[in-house]
């Protein structure tokens, strides 16, 4: 039987509010990085049935995530919180960096090669 062409193949869920990021890591094609209104980034191996980690990444909502190319154990997060957080999924419970400072939600995070 064929597919529509608009078929989802697979549909990851566990946040339990809307995901408004998700990223694919640079290195890993079978992984990737999804940033939720619940507060959390999800780590997900698409070769697993569910996330492989949970981070409780900030005090309110998670707007985005982007993997370090450079260093692919390396995630940064922004939030409505108004900071920046770096996390080493290593050792993932508390973030190796943390930027605050900002006026307003942070709404886009990047990393940036110079």
């Amino acid at each position: 039987m064929d597919r529509p062409a608009t078929a989802s193949i697979r549909t990851f869920k566990e946040h339990v509010y809307c995901v408004y990021q998700a990223v694919w890591n640079p290195k890993h094609s079978d992984v990737f990085a999804s940033a939720s209104g619940d507060c959390t980034l999800r780590i997900w191996d698409v070769r697993q049935p569910n996330s492989t980690m949970l981070l409780a990444a900030h005090d309110f909502e998670s707007l985005s995530c982007d993997w370090n190319k450079y260093d692919v154990c390396l995630i940064a997060s922004s939030s409505v919180d108004k900071s920046i957080k770096v996390w080493d999924v290593r050792n993932y419970r508390v973030a190796v960096a943390l930027l605050n400072g900002h006026g307003y939600a942070v709404r886009k995070v990047k990393f940036f090669a110079s």
